[in-house]
């Protein structure tokens, strides 16, 4: 079962769907798209049909991007991070309500909706995680990872 928290009416942040039934919650929440930070040893270690799972994700309507993103290791976060960001702000762009999901949304996924809200909403890095852990109290993303890539971002050709 998912366990999430929303951060505003178009981000919500939290654990992984696994099932139909996880998707078709998200479906009832109107969520129009997913992005994913589960690696490949993530889908093998939680035995995560893939293939299935993007069916499901399709047939309710609801865009599946993924960034794979070695848990616990932040220099893999600091290295990878802005491009999940980008997706972020891409998918919100153009109207989309996003779930945004790593394995328990403790520490990828709430450091992706951190760069977000900092690069895209003006946030600095300790008002954004107030603001997320004020909704997923849980949330320990790596911070040294999200000023990597805030920095990234910052030199990002626009």
């Amino acid at each position: 079962m998912i366990n999430f928290g929303a951060v505003d009416e178009h981000i919500f942040v939290g654990n992984a769907p696994y099932s139909d039934v996880d998707i078709a919650r998200l479906h009832q929440l109107k969520v129009t798209a997913v992005l994913s930070l589960q690696s490949d040893t993530d889908l093998r270690n939680h035995e995560v049909d893939i293939d299935q799972l993007q069916q499901s994700y399709s047939g309710h309507d609801i865009v599946f991007q993924r960034f794979p993103i070695i848990d616990f290791d932040e220099q893999d976060l600091g290295d990878k991070l802005a491009q999940p960001v980008l997706a972020l702000q891409r998918l919100l762009a153009v109207g989309h309500r996003v779930y945004v999901h790593c394995n328990a949304g403790i520490c990828r996924a709430p450091a992706t909706v951190l760069g977000y809200l900092c690069h895209n909403q003006g946030f600095d890095i300790e008002s954004g995680l107030a603001h997320i852990r004020a909704v997923r109290p849980q949330a320990n993303p790596y911070l040294r990872a999200v000023e990597k890539a805030l920095q990234t971002l910052r030199n990002e050709p626009v």
